[in-house]
C-alpha cells in the first residue's frame, strides 16, 4: 500500500503457463531508460541473499571500451544493437538480477536468451514521469533512431516491454526501496 492506494504488480498469462515450469535461475529487469532498472537491480541484490546485481550497460560499455554516450555518437543504431545482443547472448549462471539496456526488447535472440534464462519484469513508467527522470535522452545514452523523439520511441517500445514481460509494475510513483518491496514477494514465489 501506498498512501492508501494498493500497488499492483502484474502477471503475464504466459507465465502461469509455459514458462512456469520451474523456478527461474535469473531475473532480468526491463524498461525505459530511467524507469529505475540500475535502482532497483542493486536493491533486490541486497535483499536477495546471494544474488548479483549485474548492469549490462556497462558490461556493454566495457566490452566496447567506451561509454554509452560515445558509442552513440560513434556508432549507427544497429551496430550499437549488435554490440548489446552479444552482451546478452554472453550472459549465464544463476543468482544474477540483469539490468538491461532500454533498446534490448529490439532483438529477438537477446530477447529469446534472456527469456530462457530468466524471469523478466517490466519497470513501467508514465511517459511524463519518465521524461522528468531522464532530462536529455542524448546525456542518457538513448539511441533516438532517425529523428525520432522520445515520446515515439516510447511509444514504440511500450507495447515491446509488455509483450516481453513476465511481472510488470508500474514504478512511476514509487520510492526504489518500495519498488523492491513490493516486488520480493512476487520474486520470491518465482525464483
Amino acid at each position: 500500500m501506498l498512501n492508501g492506494r494498493k500497488i499492483e504488480v502484474l502477471h503475464n498469462p504466459a507465465l502461469q503457463n509455459a514458462r512456469r515450469k520451474a523456478p527461474f535461475a535469473n531475473i532480468a529487469l526491463i524498461g525505459m531508460p530511467g524507469s529505475g532498472k540500475s535502482t532497483i537491480g542493486r536493491g533486490l541484490a541486497r535483499r536477495m541473499n546471494g544474488w548479483l546485481s549485474v548492469d549490462t550497460d556497462e558490461l556493454l560499455a566495457s566490452r566496447a571500451g567506451q561509454t554509452l554516450e560515445d558509442l552513440n555518437k560513434l556508432l549507427l543504431p544497429a551496430a550499437f544493437l549488435d554490440i548489446e545482443e552479444a552482451t546478452i547472448l554472453d550472459l549465464n549462471g544463476s543468482g544474477n538480477i540483469w539490468s538491461t539496456g532500454g533498446s534490448v526488447i529490439y532483438r529477438s535472440a537477446a530477447m529469446e536468451h534472456l527469456r530462457k534464462l530468466a524471469l523478466l519484469v517490466y519497470l513501467e513508467v508514465d511517459y511524463e514521469v519518465l521524461t522528468q527522470r531522464v532530462g536529455n535522452p542524448a546525456r542518457r545514452g538513448v539511441v533516438l533512431p532517425n529523428g525520432q523523439s522520445f515520446a515515439e520511441l516510447y511509444a514504440e517500445r511500450t507495447p515491446l516491454y509488455r509483450k516481453f514481460a513476465d511481472l510488470t509494475i508500474n514504478t512511476s510513483s514509487l520510492r526504489a526501496r518500495t519498488t523492491v518491496d513490493e516486488l520480493l514477494p512476487h520474486l520470491n514465489r518465482l525464483v
